[in-house]
């Protein structure tokens, strides 16, 4: 697409070259250009700079998963609607009290804990799964998450409780 907008604004920059008059009405030879300069797009520096905000876009969906998740706070319906239907199954089937998701299934699944500390403390990225480290009631946990962006939207395709 970059290659593309380039291509057009060289074009563009070349059609408009040409005999033109003057503001005093003389032509004006303006074809006298020797050569135009094309910078190159560094096609690497802009897919790393898409993979970074994807991954900010992936870390922050995942920050608000969590607080619902620990917390009861947040939108269930939209944090859900990120997840595939693989993913949506996978947590209608561990929900042994009738329909929904159970979101609880991310959590340790300890009943009680040390102290009342629910909160993310790390989301990292390891290779192509994110880790989320969090304490539940004070108890440790972590969760993997595969995540990636897909028309401007994050999409949750696997998880594993560690």
């Amino acid at each position: 697409m970059k290659k593309l907008l380039t291509v057009l604004i060289v074009f563009l920059f070349v059609c408009s070259c040409g005999n033109k008059k003057s503001t005093d009405g003389s032509q004006v030879d303006s074809t006298a250009v020797d050569t135009v300069a094309v910078v190159p797009i560094d096609s690497t520096a802009i897919k790393d700079s898409i993979a970074k905000a994807d991954s900010a876009a992936i870390v922050n969906y995942l920050q608000d998963l969590y607080t619902y998740v620990l917390k009861n706070k947040g939108n269930e319906e939209e944090l859900a609607s990120h997840f595939t239907d693989d993913v949506k199954n996978r947590l209608e089937k561990a929900n042994e009290y009738g329909s929904g998701i159970a979101f609880w299934e991310l959590r340790t699944g300890m009943q009680d804990g040390p102290s009342d500390v629910c909160k993310v403390k790390s989301i990292t990225k390891n290779d192509e799964w994110y880790v989320v480290k969090y304490l539940d009631m004070g108890n440790n946990g972590t969760t993997k998450f595969k995540a990636e962006v897909q028309d401007g939207k994050v999409i949750v395709s696997d998880y594993k409780k560690m």
